[in-house]
């Protein structure tokens, strides 16, 4: 994987905390992250619905900065209604105004082109930075000293889809853990959801058969997409890799990479030489990349 860009982006997660008013000793209890954003010229915080429950929006401790027991303070807060994983959200509007540490520029800006900016940033395959607080590494409350000792992770990782699922009518945490990189996990998760919410299932898409090769590999081996980040294709003892993810031909000149479901073809310009790619996913998502370098 390239290595991960700076971006401002990555300061905007916090550390979520509870507060119990009635334990004087164990006063805070460690829940998970937060995300900080701008909309419309107000700051919110940005939270999983599960880690807030079975809590008070008073109850919520975000601090302004990592080892600060000084918290933002709210006046509002929204969830919404239904119980599959894009309902799984919490918003806090933040009130506070001193700006300690600039944490105004450290929000992530939320505009009207938000939304298809992320739909054509979220594909299988694609880069993916996670900041936030995992109950490892310096995550602790000190009571002796009252203090809280926070560690901000930053992981690049390959966007595929989601591992955890949470039925709110049932109170229900389903965690898929799998050792198979492959389509079929996505489809084995929507199963499961079926059967916990009492939907009806679907049949799985079974992968295409492999074909005989009958391209050479070596005039679309390269780069594809953006130059400063791009998408490789390389050949390794005789096999193929898309961004490092193995492909195989399949019929009337396609590839498929089994690990994201995506079927793709080289394009050629009128010289018959090739000059792109062209990728179509299961969700009927396309996308046309252009050569843009030759192997390494």
């Amino acid at each position: 994987m390239p290595r991960l860009k700076p971006s401002l982006s990555y300061s905007a997660s916090r550390p979520l905390f509870v507060e119990h008013p009635d334990e004087p000793q164990f006063h805070w209890s460690k829940r998970g992250s937060a995300f900080l954003c701008a909309f419309r010229g107000s700051s919110y915080a940005v939270l999983a619905r599960h880690t807030v429950a079975p809590y008070k929006a008073e109850q919520l401790r975000i601090p302004v900065h990592d080892g600060f027991t000084e918290f933002f303070s709210s006046d509002y807060h929204w969830q919404p209604v239904g119980a599959d994983d894009c309902h799984d959200v919490f918003l806090l509007r933040l009130t506070t105004t001193a700006n300690d540490g600039d944490w105004l520029g450290s929000r992530a800006p939320i505009t009207p082109q938000t939304g298809a900016a992320a739909a054509s940033a979220f594909v299988p395959g694609g880069g993916l930075a996670v900041s936030g607080y995992p109950g490892v590494g310096e995550n602790e409350i000190d009571y002796e000293r009252n203090t809280i000792k926070n560690q901000r992770f930053i992981v690049e990782a390959e966007y595929y889809e989601a591992s955890v699922d949470y039925y709110a009518p049932l109170d229900i945490t389903f965690v898929f853990l799998s050792n198979l990189y492959s389509l079929t996990n996505y489809q084995l998760r929507r199963a499961v959801r079926n059967l916990i919410a009492g939907r009806p299932t679907v049949a799985m898409i079974r992968p295409p058969a492999v074909s005989p090769a009958t391209q050479d590999p070596a005039p679309f081996l390269g780069d594809y997409g953006d130059a400063d980040d791009p998408v490789p294709v390389s050949q390794e003892n005789g096999r193929l890799f898309r961004d490092g993810n193995e492909f195989y031909p399949i019929a009337d000149g396609w590839f498929y990479v089994p690990g994201t479901g995506a079927r793709f073809r080289f394009t050629r310009g009128a010289d018959s030489t090739v000059n792109g790619m062209f990728t179509r996913w299961e969700s009927g998502e396309e996308r046309q990349w252009a050569r843009v370098g030759p192997p390494k």
